[in-house]
């Protein structure tokens, strides 16, 4: 996984950035102002447990919806521009609460991305916001998931077609052996196809339970198991 070099950091606190958003010169990719925004707008809204029965997966956080500033940050994050994690995760973090369940996990896992994306991005986005989410929650991060090469991008897959797609997609890593509740973190979601798919490999690779939590939700585009 790719990580930003000290020329990065460096530019990052001697040429401080505008704020993802309100445009104002901040140090941050989020201003105070915005980070509290987003977070009170996404406390005003459900976590959709009425679907849940119907994936493998028990509980689900977002940070909000996939619009706005917190669309074009995780925009910004798949375009290479790494230091959106910190920030996303932090509102990440913040959506899960004090929810013991969520914060006591046994280990926080990541969704898996193809070794032409990571090359393309120079890393996993959904690995970023994980190993900066654990390390938030003083939790260890597994990297306990493959996926399979003939998998076609989620992205570019019609809602209908993912579910397929994403079926039987995603195995353990030999030798993993994961007790205990999982906390499963990815960027963005959209069906669910890709989440259930990697949270039913987790459980058979020793899970008790997995939760998922994501930088943001797709509401309007949802499409429920077939």
């Amino acid at each position: 996984m790719r990580r930003p070099g000290i020329h990065e950091q460096l530019l990052d606190i001697v040429y401080p950035s505008e704020c993802a958003g309100c445009g104002r010169p901040h140090v941050s990719p989020l201003c105070e102002d915005c980070f509290r925004q987003i977070a009170h707008e996404r406390a005003r809204e459900d976590r959709c447990d009425d679907l849940l029965p119907q994936f493998a997966f028990i509980g689900l956080n977002a940070a909000g919806d996939y619009a706005g500033t917190l669309k074009d940050m995780v925009l910004r994050l798949k375009d290479s521009e790494s230091r959106m994690a910190l920030p996303l995760a932090a509102l990440v973090a913040a959506s899960l609460g004090n929810d013991p369940d969520n914060m006591l996990t046994r280990a926080v896992c990541f969704v898996p991305s193809s070794r032409k994306k990571i090359a393309e991005r120079g890393f996993n986005t959904a690995e970023l916001l994980a190993r900066r989410v654990a390390a938030i929650l003083g939790r260890p991060v597994a990297d306990a998931l493959l996926v399979a090469p003939r998998m076609r991008d989620q992205d570019r897959t019609p809602g209908a077609q993912r579910w397929a797609n994403a079926s039987g997609a995603f195995h353990a890593r030999e030798g993993v052996a994961l007790g205990g509740p999982v906390l499963l973190v990815d960027d963005v979601l959209t069906t669910g196809a890709t989440a259930d798919a990697c949270s039913r490999a987790l459980l058979a690779a020793g899970a008790s339970s997995v939760r998922v939590a994501v930088a943001a939700r797709a509401v309007l585009r949802r499409v429920t198991p077939p």
